[in-house]
């Protein structure tokens, strides 16, 4: 999915990261990424979405996905392609 980049770089404060994790409250697939991030020490500022309104999370991804959880590093939407994948672990790595 998406070419992976490495947030240790933020964590020697090397670069400056742009990261926002979209997630619903007590969400288990957002909790294991906010804690993959902290565990990189990658801050990051979560925005919680409201399970009604999803329109935030379809502009970002252009109409392409719904749920949660969404990565938007530095602009770029990083999500998960199907029910099984890992991929915005895999992105975060």
């Amino acid at each position: 999915m998406a070419e992976s980049r490495n947030y240790r770089n933020a964590k020697r404060g090397e670069a400056a990261v742009s990261v926002q994790l979209y997630e619903m409250e007590h969400s288990p697939y957002c909790i294991r990424i906010a804690q993959a991030l902290a565990a990189l020490g990658v801050s990051h500022e979560s925005k919680i979405v409201p399970n009604w309104d999803r329109s935030e999370i379809i502009r970002l991804t252009q109409g392409e996905y719904y749920q949660v959880s969404l990565l938007v590093h530095e602009g770029k939407a990083v999500y998960e392609s199907s029910s099984d994948s890992i991929d915005i672990a895999c992105y975060i790595d």
